[in-house]
């Protein structure tokens, strides 16, 4: 798991922190230890419904819709038709922010997944309620332009800057 210590330190840099690390249910939610961070459900491996959920803390964590060329991935999402109707499931239970990641998009440098070419009424009209946050395949400043005009508040980025393809010039 996290170390906690570590999560803490962040939290005292005035940092936020969030944590994927892999919960499977509502009882790895519930012993959530981490105040200091938010922690990140992701769909690929949460099994559990939506509806058995209770967030006793201030932060609620943040949805990570996992998909692979546009499929919903996990074993627990196979009653939902397609990435929309598992954010529909999930909204009421008062989680904001929500990560859109397609694993294939994920270091392949192909740009960001297609809801990113959606402006912004269609993107938060089909994410309803939603903070969006796009992950997997950002090559270069200008698809985070083209996130930000789609009405993306945020995008995980790793490989491009690794690369040196994203840089802060």
């Amino acid at each position: 798991g996290p170390d906690w210590s570590l999560t803490a330190w962040f939290a005292a840099k005035g940092l936020s922190l969030w944590i994927d690390c892999g919960l499977q249910s509502a009882a790895d939610l519930n012993r959530w230890q981490g105040d200091a961070a938010r922690p990140v459900i992701g769909t690929e491996t949460f099994e559990d419904h939506p509806k058995k959920l209770n967030f006793p803390r201030a932060e609620t964590p943040v949805l990570s819709l996992d998909t692979l060329h546009g499929k919903l991935l996990g074993a627990g999402n196979r009653r939902f038709r397609a990435p929309d109707d598992l954010w529909n499931a999930w909204r009421s239970s008062g989680i904001e922010d929500l990560i859109l990641m397609d694993l294939a998009r994920v270091g392949s440098y192909a740009g960001p997944i297609d809801q990113c070419e959606e402006s912004l009424p269609q993107a938060s009209g089909r994410y309803e309620g939603a903070k969006l946050h796009a992950a997997g395949g950002v090559r270069h400043a200008q698809d985070l332009k083209r996130l930000e005009v789609a009405g993306y508040h945020s995008a995980l980025v790793a490989s491009a800057i690794h690369d040196g393809r994203l840089s802060a010039d």
